[in-house]
């Protein structure tokens, strides 16, 4: 468990949150063009978190911590999809939304299922790295339980 905004949950692959103060009502200074990011690719699922800054792909779509509606559940599909992608091809990921908990924890766990863990080590794992709060909606967590991992291609 950690109290930091970030969280490693294996190897490049990383579930946070948004910092108080880095959300679009207050102004932010953008890290210079020379900088090295800590992510290349970033899923955002806060409305109001500031974008990630140069050199990192980032893809947005803010929606609530409540009930998630059928448009949503198919657009948190492709974000994990994407997320994976990005992992599996190499990159350095980050799922963040407002605590790191609950959204980013819901796309988190699906592509943890999309790398062959069931959703209930998915979920474990999540909370054991990250808080015991982590999925504490109950119907992410139960959108979560729907799932299963891919069968490997056979070829």
């Amino acid at each position: 468990m950690t109290d930091d905004l970030y969280t490693e949950v294996l190897p490049r692959l990383w579930i946070g949150g948004t910092a108080e103060h880095d959300i679009v009502a207050y102004p932010k200074t953008l890290p210079s063009l020379t900088s090295i990011p800590r992510f290349d690719a970033v899923v955002t699922l806060y409305a109001y978190a500031q974008p990630m800054g140069w050199y990192v792909q980032e893809q947005r779509y803010g929606f609530a911590d409540a009930d998630l509606d059928t448009f949503s559940a198919a657009r948190v599909e492709e974000l994990a999809h994407w997320l994976y992608s990005r992992w599996i091809e190499g990159d350095t990921v980050l799922a963040r939304c407002q605590a790191g908990w609950n959204r980013s924890g819901l796309v988190t766990a699906l592509v943890l299922i999309r790398a062959g863990y069931t959703p209930r080590e998915a979920v474990d794992l999540l909370r054991a790295k990250r808080s015991p709060g982590v999925l504490s909606n109950p119907e992410f967590e139960a959108f979560i339980s729907e799932h299963r991992a891919p069968r490997a291609q056979s070829g």
